[in-house]
């Protein structure tokens, strides 16, 4: 028996946190004792425990010079930074691992880490590691480990090399908060063995390029995604509790925030006016109306700006309302740039609704088999996304491509193989820590 613990910014707020969740779940079903360690705790599992910090009269000297230089680099009214899920400004509070130990009883055998912005510094990650002395796993689920800050590279190759003049904070100083972090990471993080897990090939190309921990052990595994909402069920009736259009085609589309560059929501919209454009010069006759849900932060932003009806759903962060919008709908568009995943295209796919989806975004060109169970677009553009669409609404083998999306994902993500090539993996390398002892 395995003792895990595992390292979030919280436990079911996200795909991010959703991953980690059922990571931690799975393990624990098959009998190893599974702990998760979050900063926003929500969930009333016994199991799952808040980290325990330190207050500003434990800190150190150092950790004060830290904090200070930081504030100072972070309020340069040179950088601007828009939020969070954008940079990581490195801010997290010091971990007390004293804490930790006591709360938890017996030490782990392996810490498994996955998205920590604003939870765990890598100085928080060093001190794991120095007082516990067990092996680190790091499950990648964006560019921040391996930046220095970045959540998203969008273009920028410094990563290969070293951070400064970070163009995500519009700055020109190569002593900016990019490298200071970069610098910090390097530091810190440098003499740690971690073994990194790339869900993703995207991300596997990405973090082997890197300079911080290129050389590093890196592996692929997918996410688990699974439960028992995310499957196929009746279009009919999920539209009815939703209050959806029985007569339509469904257009679902959504992102955190709707106004996120990265997300593409203006590609949206513009291959949204394409289409009718193109339904209209084509002269094809649908028998059903078309119109568009969105989910997401303040989708009334999206209102009027489509030639469609539009529906939206808000934030949903229930497994059952995601997985009821998914198959409400008949086609999901990820118009995502770039992204790690992104889970919703997975997540679509699993309740058997087809995914258009750019080939240069994450796990899409992994999974999508094209005009098979979805729709891939070779180019970044609002034209090639409308095409999908266009292509999926009139395919006369929907039915098909339901079925096909459903089996692909089920393979591609099912909990139990994946969470059990996720054991075998930490087995090994704690055997491999333990023989090096």
């Amino acid at each position: 028996m395995m003792r895990v613990w595992h390292f979030s910014a919280n436990d079911c707020r996200g795909g991010a946190a959703q991953a980690a969740y059922c990571f931690h779940e799975c393990l624990r079903k098959m009998g190893h004792e599974s702990r998760m360690m979050v900063s926003q705790r929500a969930t009333d599992d016994s199991d799952v425990q808040q980290i325990s910090v330190r207050t500003i009269r434990q800190f150190s000297f150092h950790q004060i010079l830290r904090r200070m230089r930081l504030l100072f680099l972070y309020r340069a009214k040179s950088l601007k930074i828009a939020d969070h899920c954008t940079f990581n400004r490195n801010l997290a509070p010091e971990l007390d691992v004293n804490g930790l130990l006591g709360n938890a009883g017996q030490r782990p055998d392996v810490i498994v880490l996955y998205w920590l912005s604003h939870s765990i510094s890598a100085e928080g990650i060093r001190d794991l590691y120095e007082y516990f002395k067990v092996p680190i796993v790091w499950v990648l689920l964006d560019s921040e480990p391996y930046t220095g800050g970045c959540h998203y590279v969008m273009g920028c190759d410094k990563f290969k090399s070293i951070c400064g003049a970070c163009p995500r904070l519009g700055s020109s100083s190569m002593s900016d908060l990019s490298r200071f972090t970069w610098n910090e990471k390097k530091k810190v993080l440098g003499g740690i063995p971690i073994t990194f897990i790339a869900p993703t090939l995207w991300l596997l190309r990405q973090i082997k390029a890197s300079s911080l921990f290129g050389e590093s052990r890196i592996e692929n595994l997918p996410l688990p995604i699974g439960g028992k909402y995310f499957k196929p069920f009746d279009k009919a009736i999920a539209r009815q509790v939703l209050r959806l259009p029985q007569d339509s085609f469904i257009i679902l589309a959504g992102c955190h925030k709707m106004d996120d560059p990265r997300k593409g929501m203006g590609l949206m919209k513009e291959s949204l006016e394409l289409l009718a454009v193109k339904l209209k010069q084509d002269g094809k006759i649908l028998d059903k109306k078309i119109c568009c849900v969105f989910i997401g932060n303040d989708p009334s932003s999206i209102y009027g700006q489509v030639p469609f009806a539009v529906y939206g759903l808000g934030y949903l962060q229930s497994e059952l309302d995601l997985s009821l919008a998914y198959q409400a709908s008949d086609v999901f568009v990820s118009p995502s740039i770039e992204d790690a995943g992104p889970m919703m295209l997975s997540q679509s796919m699993l309740c058997g609704t087809p995914v258009v989806a750019f080939r240069t975004t994450g796990i899409a060109p992994e999974i999508i088999k094209h005009m098979n169970n979805g729709y891939l677009v070779d180019t970044v553009s609002a034209m090639g996304l409308a095409e999908g669409i266009y292509s999926i609404l009139t395919c006369e083998n929907r039915i098909q491509l339901n079925v096909s999306a459903a089996e692909t994902a089920r393979s591609y993500h099912e909990p139990g193989n994946v969470v059990e090539k996720f054991k075998n993996l930490l087995t090994s390398i704690i055997d491999d820590a333990n023989n090096a002892c």
